[in-house]
C-alpha cells in the first residue's frame, strides 16, 4: 500500500529476493519502487543526507509515479520501444486498474533471443555452431575489466556514494588489495534500510 512503511517494502523485496515492488492505492497500481529508489531517494537524500529515520517513511514518499505500463495486447515491440523512452526496466501489465502481471527488460531481451534462434534453418544452425563454439573461449575474453573495487575498512556511506554516481548494484570488496567479498544493493538495503545500521558509522569489512 502507498501508506506502508518502506522497511516492510525492503523487507518483501529482500525474502523474494526482487528487485521492485509495486505500490498500490485502494488495490490500484499507482507507483513502483526499485532498488534505484531506494539508494537515491531513501539512503542517500533521507538518512543521509536529511537524518530521517527509515520507520518515518512511507512507500508513497519515495514512489516513481506516474506508473508507466502496458497491457496484454501489445506487441512485444511496443513494450520495448515504450521502457527505452520512458527509460525503464519494468512494465507492469494492466488491464483498466487490474494488475494482470509484470515484463521486464530481461523478459524482452530473452523474447529477443528465441526469436533470433528461430530465423531460417541455414541461420539457425549457423547461430547454434557459435553457441557451441564458446567452450573454446576463455572468461577472459568476455569479462568487463573496470571492476568497482572498494577497501574493507571505508564506511557503508562511501559505497553507497560509489554506488550512485557509478552507477553499479555491486562493489569488490579488498583486504590488502586482495578481493574478499562482494556487496550488492540487496546487502546494503537489508542491513540499513531493515535493520537501521548508520551508514556514516558502519564499515564494509
Amino acid at each position: 500500500s502507498y501508506s506502508s512503511n518502506i522497511v516492510e517494502a525492503v523487507r518483501i523485496m529482500n525474502q523474494r529476493k526482487i528487485d521492485y515492488i509495486l505500490v498500490t492505492l485502494d488495490d490500484v497500481p499507482i507507483g513502483i519502487i526499485t532498488h534505484r529508489d531506494l539508494l537515491q531517494k531513501v539512503i542517500n537524500s533521507c538518512i543521509i543526507h536529511k537524518n530521517v529515520k527509515v520507520t518515518e517513511i512511507q512507500c508513497k514518499n519515495i514512489m516513481s509515479s506516474p506508473l508507466q505500463f502496458t497491457v496484454e495486447d501489445a506487441s512485444i515491440q511496443q513494450a520495448a520501444l515504450k521502457s527505452i523512452k520512458a527509460g525503464v526496466k519494468k512494465l507492469p501489465v494492466l488491464d483498466g486498474k487490474e494488475l494482470k502481471g509484470i515484463i521486464t527488460t530481461n523478459d524482452l531481451i530473452n523474447v529477443y533471443l528465441s526469436i533470433k534462434m528461430k530465423d531460417e534453418e541455414s541461420l539457425r544452425d549457423e547461430k547454434i555452431k557459435e553457441l557451441a563454439e564458446l567452450k573454446n573461449k576463455a572468461v577472459g575474453s568476455f569479462m568487463q575489466k573496470d571492476v568497482i573495487a572498494m577497501e574493507f575498512n571505508q564506511s557503508c556511506q562511501e559505497l553507497l556514494l560509489t554506488l550512485i554516481n557509478k552507477k553499479v548494484g555491486s562493489v569488490i570488496v579488498l583486504r590488502n588489495d586482495r578481493p574478499v567479498g562482494i556487496i550488492t544493493e540487496r546487502n546494503i538495503f537489508k542491513k540499513i534500510i531493515e535493520e537501521g545500521m548508520d551508514p556514516k558509522s558502519t564499515i564494509l569489512g
